[in-house]
């Protein structure tokens, strides 16, 4: 009986959640920033890790409150910490690109991989971008279309695209056309035109 009971409640929890985030989101497509920081501000008190990622973008923007990128990354870091992996790319990019914050690829690192293990399809991309570029890592172009592939599976068309551009970079110990051709087609059955474009050139 006591489990039936917690059910219930974690059920009605959720779906208070969903309704919360949905209101924010409507909101904000109505430009009502203020409304829209109530509402998930309200759902990320909850403990909704959603909640916390959408208010903090509108921090990170200055939408309806003033722009506090140390805001931002809070939030996103309790959004990450609440499982929410989306959170977790957010935070990476930020302090890869350094944007409001000094630059630390060394937590870059460490936000997106967290965000892999949550199954965060930016985070891959973000990661192997890193990788095949040398970006404070030493260039590794078989790490770097490992995490592309996976963006891929994950239904990430672009994923798919960088993957095969990497088969297709001669310095590559890898290079393979076919390889890369099955991957441009794959990004051109997920709707990406570049990726159809390729294919085409490539038959």
């Amino acid at each position: 009986m006591k489990k039936l009971i917690l059910g219930v409640c974690l059920l009605f929890s959720a779906n208070i959640y969903a309704d919360l985030i949905s209101d924010g989101k409507t909101a904000m497509k109505q430009y009502n920033y203020k409304k829209a920081q109530e509402v998930f501000a309200k759902s990320c008190e909850s403990g909704a890790g959603q909640g916390c990622f959408y208010l903090a973008h509108l921090y990170y923007r200055g939408l309806g409150v003033q722009e506090d990128v140390s805001k931002a990354v809070e939030l996103w870091g309790k959004a990450c910490d609440n499982g929410y992996a989306g959170a977790c790319s957010s935070i990476g990019r930020v302090y890869e690109s350094g944007g409001g914050l000094e630059a630390d690829y060394k937590k870059a690192i460490e936000y997106y991989t967290k965000g892999i293990d949550g199954g965060d399809a930016n985070s891959c991309m973000n990661l192997g971008s890193m990788y095949y570029k040398g970006k404070s890592l030493e260039q590794d172009f078989e790490k770097a279309v490992d995490l592309f592939k996976k963006t891929c599976d994950l239904g990430n068309s672009t994923g798919c695209v960088f993957a095969a551009d990497v088969y297709m970079t001669k310095k590559n110990k890898k290079y393979n056309i076919n390889t890369a051709k099955e991957l441009y087609k794959k990004s051109c059955d997920l709707g990406n035109a570049y990726g159809c474009k390729r294919y085409k050139q490539l038959n």
